[in-house]
């Protein structure tokens, strides 16, 4: 299936997850997933744009699944701490780059 081989990997990270949601396939397969990952000691970042307890799933168990995490909500970062959210980067990897080197990042990505 999609999700073989994944075990491998200390941190899984699944975007826009809630976009499966409503077939029990699915549902299935993440709830399994949740739960192997769980049971390993492995990560798992599940994102969505709605709230968790907001979530409509076919299986009950998935929804407590779900409950068992950390939820944070994040804002969308305006021009200016996009330049100093890339610059932080770049100082944590060790480069200093300057306003201009910055802003050809930020334009470009």
């Amino acid at each position: 299936g999609v999700v073989a081989g994944m075990e491998r990997y200390d941190t899984l990270v699944i975007d826009d997850f809630d976009l499966v949601l409503g077939d029990v396939t699915w549902e299935e397969t993440l709830y399994g997933l949740i739960n192997e990952r769980h049971y390993r000691g492995q990560q798992l970042i599940l994102s969505t744009a709605r709230h968790p307890r907001t979530l409509v799933c076919e299986l009950d168990d998935l929804i407590q699944r779900l409950k068992w995490g950390v939820s944070y909500q994040l804002h969308s970062l305006d021009d200016t701490q996009m330049l100093d959210a890339l610059k932080w980067g770049a100082l944590q990897r060790g480069f200093e780059l300057n306003d201009a080197v910055i802003e050809y990042i930020a334009r470009r990505s």
